[in-house]
């Protein structure tokens, strides 16, 4: 079982104490931030931001202001960056939990205002990792208001999950404006214990939620070793008297 949660933070820079006290007084695993608005290269805040024993994945936005992803994880937990594809309509970080069975973790940012190429370009998305992976894991800020029936973009968007049949465990407002924004969606992964909580620091929601997976197991080593025993001794003295005796038969033979 690992333990996640995921916030919309809207902003990293001035947050970075408060983000660091949030993960060091939840057990978590994982944290996922969207709209971390950091720039490329701004490491600055990570030394604030980051307990001991974690480590991180940085998305920047590549070009404008705003946006960002981020994942933190505890180091003990091995995990390997995917380069994802660009899409036009949303911000992606991709990575794999190395586990026995590995899981897929996307994180997905989308703009409020991001073109009509939302619906195509997430379904084509979706359609990839299908092909590629057991199970995934799909979480992020969609700014699709799923609790608006409708809305023609939230019909579209629920249409398409359950095509896929992928499971949206996110089932209350996320966001000040009691909009459902904030999204956990699963591919053949159980989701357990979701929990929705306000945080003092952002005008969304933190969801908090337990992934049922399975780490992987270590190799095991092989190790040597001489059995030691009442019998080792006058083994090591007859092999010790044999080659004595052999030696001083060669040093006669050469006089």
């Amino acid at each position: 079982m690992m333990q996640m949660a995921l916030l919309n933070v809207r902003t990293v820079g001035n947050k970075t104490f408060m983000l660091n006290d949030f993960i060091s007084n939840h057990p978590l695993d994982f944290l996922f931030l969207s709209e971390t608005w950091l720039k490329v290269g701004d490491l600055t805040p990570m030394t604030e931001l980051l307990p001991q024993g974690y480590s991180y994945y940085n998305s920047p936005r590549l070009t404008g202001r705003g946006g960002g992803l981020m994942s933190i994880f505890k180091d003990e937990i091995r995990c390997r960056m995917i380069s994802p594809e660009l899409y036009n309509s949303f911000e992606l970080q991709m990575f794999q939990i190395m586990l026995t069975n590995p899981v897929l973790v996307a994180l997905v940012y989308r703009p409020p205002k991001s073109n009509r190429d939302f619906i195509n370009e997430f379904s084509d998305f979706v359609s990839w990792l299908i092909t590629q992976f057991d199970c995934f894991l799909i979480i992020g800020d969609f700014n699709v208001h799923l609790c608006c029936e409708q809305d023609a973009v939230s019909r579209e968007f629920v249409n398409l999950i359950d095509s896929f049949d992928l499971i949206q465990w996110v089932k209350v407002p996320t966001h000040k404006l009691v909009h459902t924004l904030d999204l956990v969606l699963s591919y053949n992964l159980p989701i357990q214990d979701i929990m929705i909580d306000e945080v003092v620091f952002s005008d969304h929601k933190s969801v908090f939620f337990n992934v049922c997976c399975y780490k992987r197991k270590s190799r095991p080593e092989r190790v040597l070793s001489r059995r030691i025993d009442s019998s080792t001794s006058a083994e090591f003295s007859m092999l010790y008297r044999d080659c004595y005796e052999s030696s001083v038969s060669e040093i006669s033979l050469m006089n």
